[in-house]
Parts: C-alpha cells; structure tokens; sequence
C-alpha cells in the first residue's frame, strides 16, 4: 500500500484545498517532463492539464469527447494521453487529460500543473479531513 499524507493547516487546506506532487510526460516518453503540483477535484469528473503544458510537451490529441464547460453546454474537446508519476506515492501509470484554459495557481510556491478529477480518484482512497487541516492519498498495490 503507498500512502501519501499532508498535514497544511485547517485554513490553508481550507483555502487552496488537497494536491500532490507530479512528474507529467507523454505516454512513452521520459523526456521532456514537468514537475509540479495536481490539485485534487472531487467534484471533476475528468483530469485537465494546463493547455501551455500540452503545448509545451508537444502532445497530440487521440480523441474528442464531448464535455461540459462552465455554462453546462457539451462541447467537443480534445483528449491526450500522458505519463504521471507520483513520487511520494512512488505510483505511475498513463491518463487520458483534457487541456484546460484556466489559469492555475501556484501551491507551496510551486506551479499546479494539474486537476485531478474523479477519473483518477477511482484509482485510489482519498481522506480529506477539514478539522485537523489534513488530506491523505492511499493506493493499494
């Protein structure tokens, strides 16, 4: 079992909320990568990477699927597929993502990178405890 734990603080986890340190690439490749934070979404039902990450690793879309945005409507969006590795979990494995224009923020003075949704939350145990200012991240291997 790898687990991951992070105690940040009642306010600031209550603030900035769960994330957990990423090594992104392409599918098949070790290099170029990125290194940085992914939030976690338990609300999202897919993971998004920042569009300047896609463009950056030069990945290609495999797929369009159809996605809600903000206002609900279903639109086409293109999909990819990337490494992640997860080095306090010491866990990897390839997701499909979606490019996102948001601007994502900075977490413990690093980039977040990444939006992890539901899609990489049914992989895992997530514990998200509010009063103590803790969140744990557990994988059974």
């Amino acid at each position: 079992m790898r687990n991951y734990r992070n105690k940040i603080g009642t306010e600031k986890l209550n603030q900035v909320g769960a994330a957990i340190k990423v090594k992104i690439s392409s599918r098949g490749q070790k290099e170029p990568y990125k290194i940085g934070w992914a939030k976690i979404d338990t609300g999202g039902s897919h993971t998004h990477i920042e569009k300047k990450l896609i463009e950056s690793l030069k990945l290609k879309p495999f797929e369009k699927v159809l996605h809600s945005n903000s206002s609900v409507e279903k639109e086409p969006t293109d999909r990819y597929l990337i490494h992640m590795y997860f080095p306090k979990l010491d866990v990897e494995g390839d997701f499909k993502v979606t490019a996102s224009n948001m601007k994502f923020e900075k977490f413990e003075g690093e980039p977040v990178m990444a939006i992890l949704g539901r899609d990489f939350l049914r992989e895992c145990k997530f514990i998200y405890n509010g009063k103590t200012g803790e969140y744990q991240v557990i994988i059974e291997t």
